[in-house]
Order: structure tokens, then C-alpha cells, then sequence
């Protein structure tokens, strides 16, 4: 019942913050391009905070008393060496096919004052929604295992609904064509899905450490 309770409760927080980005899109000024940034924002902020992880990590899969110290550090010197180059790239194309070419000259990106007031509430609330979950199992010992690397790399399932929009909105930067309205909205419902997808996918991998470390624990209380 509590696991259930807690999954219910996570996927109200995601979904309430999902929906808070779909609503300032539909209901204000804003285009494919700037609900595009907003989540592109997000992919920021679990990179960084997917780092974190790495960086506090203090030992290996497997490893219950953290013998292995140098491969430890040589497992997180490689996950963030192969991973960053791949999300800065992402980063950067979905940065170009949203603003082309200024964002490479002194002109810079300009977004309005009201559009920059709905990014910053989107990305806040992001950051709030991670954060708080970061904090909870850090506090309960579970980023104490070093996450895989494919865990490490899981957040570029983001890149297909990111790609996808960025392409849309470079086509009609380019060829001057408007993106008619059911492409807007499934463009928008395929990034809050997949937001969703991800995070559900990691409070699984999340609840299985947890049980694989209450195991071994009753493991070890058992009489021989």
C-alpha cells in the first residue's frame, strides 16, 4: 500500500508539472519553440543533478563496503567523459534549430520579457520537482551505489521528442510555413510523455536498489 501510495503521489507531481507547461503553452504566446526550451531546460537540470549522483557516489554496484576506491574513480571519470559530449550535443542542436545562426553571433538570443518570466517558472518548478526527489533518496543512502551507465545515458530518450520539434520549428523558421495545430499538440503531448516515461522508468530502478539492499540486509541477519 505505501509503495502504491508513493507511486500514485509521483505521478501526480509529474504529471501536475507537466501540465503546468502545457498550460502557459496553450494558453499564452508562446510557440513550438518555446515549450520546446522549457523542456529542453529540464534535460539540463537532470544532467546536472545525474552528475551529482556520479560525483557522490561512494561505491560500485556490488561492492557493499566500497573496496574498490580507484575503479570507483576511474567508472566516474568515464561515465561523465563519454556522457557529456553526447548531452552538449544535443544541447547544441536543439539549440541551432531553434535560433539558428544568432545564437552564434552578437546578436544573441532574444526572448521577451513575458515568454522569459513562463521559461523561468517552467524551469522552477522542474528544478523544485528533482530536487526535492534528489534529496529524499539521497537522504535514505541510495545514491550511495554508482548508477550504470546506462542510467547515466537514459535521459537521451529526451533527444527524440526534442529532435522532432526542433526540426518542425527549423523548417518553419526556414521555409516561412506555419506548424499546423494537431502536429503542436502531439509535438507537445509526445515531450510531456516521455518526461513522464523516464521518470516513472527511474523511481522503478530506484525501488528496485531499495529492495535489493533490504534483501541483502535480511540476508546477512540470517543465522548460518
Amino acid at each position: 500500500m505505501a509503495l502504491s501510495i508513493k507511486r500514485l503521489r509521483s505521478l501526480a507531481t509529474i504529471a501536475l508539472v507537466n501540465a503546468l507547461v502545457i498550460f502557459i503553452t496553450l494558453f499564452s504566446d508562446w510557440t513550438l519553440s518555446e515549450a520546446t526550451l522549457a523542456y529542453l531546460g529540464e534535460l539540463v537540470i537532470l544532467v546536472l543533478l545525474i552528475y551529482l549522483r556520479v560525483l557522490l557516489a561512494k561505491r560500485l554496484p556490488g561492492d557493499e563496503i566500497g573496496r574498490f576506491r580507484w575503479r570507483l574513480v576511474g567508472a566516474k571519470i568515464l561515465a561523465i567523459g563519454i556522457s557529456l559530449p553526447m548531452y552538449a550535443l544535443v544541447v547544441g542542436v536543439i539549440l541551432l534549430m531553434l535560433f539558428g545562426t544568432p545564437l552564434f553571433s552578437d546578436e544573441g538570443i532574444h526572448l521577451p520579457a513575458s515568454t522569459l518570466r513562463g521559461l523561468m517558472l517552467c524551469w522552477a518548478s522542474f528544478l523544485v520537482l528533482h530536487l526535492l526527489g534528489f534529496v529524499e533518496q539521497l537522504r535514505r543512502g541510495i545514491y550511495d551505489e554508482l548508477i550504470s551507465d546506462g542510467r547515466v545515458m537514459a535521459q537521451l530518450w529526451r533527444y527524440l521528442p526534442l529532435l522532432l520539434a526542433g526540426g518542425a520549428v527549423a523548417l518553419t523558421n526556414k521555409e516561412a510555413v506555419e506548424i499546423a495545430p494537431w502536429f503542436f499538440i502531439a509535438a507537445l503531448a509526445f515531450m510531456a510523455i516521455v518526461d513522464s516515461g523516464i521518470y516513472i522508468s527511474e523511481q522503478d530502478a530506484v525501488d528496485t536498489t531499495v529492495r535489493r539492499a533490504q534483501w541483502l540486509a535480511r540476508r546477512r541477519r540470517e543465522p548460518i
